[in-house]
């Protein structure tokens, strides 16, 4: 394969990851429960240990999220026209979102209300509260909650709404990109990619939209930065260069990443004892947080994926002198698990952090530590979310579309 062959096949490292971070987040989500940031149920006092862990997690774990995505559309724009693309997106992300908003979001909320000791409406009452919204023109979110109602919440499903929305947003520059002058435009790209400044200076939009706009709590970075994630992952399969650019300097990449993540814990003391709010406010130090966190999360990114592709490398030219029969089977095995995970993957996204609030809402009320409360709020909300994947939504044709999944005999 030449330098500028395309990826034009499926990447199952990059799946494997997917599934493994999508399934990740019922820790991640659970965690939520104990840490300082504001989540729907809350244990008190909040673990300080906790809340650090969750924001080195977010520090990479959307932005791959949407790296993995945009990998996807280039294969995907590879073997589909453009309308046939869009349909799909549409299936896959449009219907599953507006389901999941109608049925599976409000309990959240709803728990998050009953909280309060002093609330005491009943579901049916809350319901259409929920469904309270108003249309605008503020991008990329064109529907909120009313003045007068402010509850309702897409919670963790902003995920497919704001990746279909940046996908069409686009889409124009990805099938420019397909053509002839696309291609030597990504090209030089993948060239200057290779040097040794290549692979940071592509942090430097994402530090200034960090630094300009703000961050969000929607994963841990300011919604506009996911266009760039989204970008940046189709250009991987666009170009192998931006492969072995990423293999070639992921161990630097992680030792900034180490001493970055240090020098921004200093940094957020500082913007603290000057802010108020460092993540949305504008003085020097707040501003330097953010901007520093920009190049930190995206050195966390370069690390984890160089290292994938480093490990699928070695692999690659290895010869093993184990058993062969072992091994196939071995390889049969994970084989299906993969192949489950990965038809799971959305209807779990969608239900998992429903079950999480639901269950966590009573686990807290117990008077026992927190480490076990953890155990169990997130051992539970994992076998319940498959039990539901299984038994309602796998089963059927119906229940299959409405949660993006394919048809069983696709």
């Amino acid at each position: 394969m030449s330098n500028t062959d395309t990826i034009s096949f499926r990447r199952r490292d990059f799946d494997v990851t997917r599934e493994l971070i999508v399934f990740g987040l019922i820790f991640f989500h659970t965690a939520g429960i104990f840490s300082e940031f504001p989540f729907y149920v809350k244990n008190e006092p909040p673990e300080p240990a906790v809340s650090v862990l969750v924001i080195l997690v977010s520090f990479w774990g959307i932005p791959i999220l949407f790296m993995i995505a945009g990998f996807a559309i280039w294969n995907s724009l590879q073997k589909r026209t453009t309308s046939a693309f869009v349909r799909e997106r549409l299936l896959r992300l449009l219907i599953p979102f507006i389901i999941g908003v109608l049925l599976i979001v409000p309990p959240q909320m709803y728990y998050a209300l009953y909280s309060d000791p002093a609330y005491h409406g009943s579901y049916v009452q809350f319901y259409p509260r929920f469904l309270d919204i108003t249309f605008n023109i503020s991008f990329p979110w064109f529907f909120s909650a009313t003045p007068e109602s402010n509850v309702f919440t897409p919670a963790n499903l902003w995920f497919l709404y704001i990746l279909l929305v940046f996908t069409l947003l686009l889409l124009p520059v990805f099938l420019y990109l397909k053509n002839q002058s696309g291609r030597e435009l990504v090209g030089r790209i993948a060239q200057f990619s290779a040097g040794p400044w290549g692979l940071l200076l592509a942090a430097v939009p994402i530090a200034v939209i960090e630094a300009a706009l703000g961050t969000d709590m929607a994963g841990g970075w300011n919604q506009s930065a996911y266009i760039l994630f989204l970008f940046y992952g189709y250009l991987l399969g666009a170009d192998v260069r931006f492969w072995q650019a990423l293999r070639t300097y992921w161990k630097k990449s992680l030792a900034f990443a180490v001493v970055g993540t240090v020098g921004i814990s200093v940094l957020f003391d500082i913007a603290e004892s000057t802010s108020t709010d460092p993540l949305h406010t504008y003085d020097l130090a707040s501003v330097a947080l953010r901007f520093t966190k920009g190049f930190v999360g995206w050195s966390w990114i370069v690390a984890i994926l160089g290292f994938i592709e480093d490990v699928k490398k070695k692999r690659e030219s290895e010869s093993y002198s184990r058993d062969a029969s072992v091994m196939t089977n071995k390889r049969a095995f994970l084989a299906r698990v993969e192949r489950y995970a990965n038809e799971a993957i959305l209807p779990f996204y969608i239900l998992h952090q429903t079950v999480i609030v639901a269950i966590g809402f009573y686990v807290v009320q117990l008077n026992t530590s927190a480490l076990l409360k953890f155990l169990v709020i997130s051992l539970a909300s994992l076998a319940v979310t498959l039990l539901l994947y299984e038994i309602v939504i796998k089963r059927t044709r119906l229940t299959r579309l409405l949660f993006g999944m394919k048809a069983i005999n696709e």
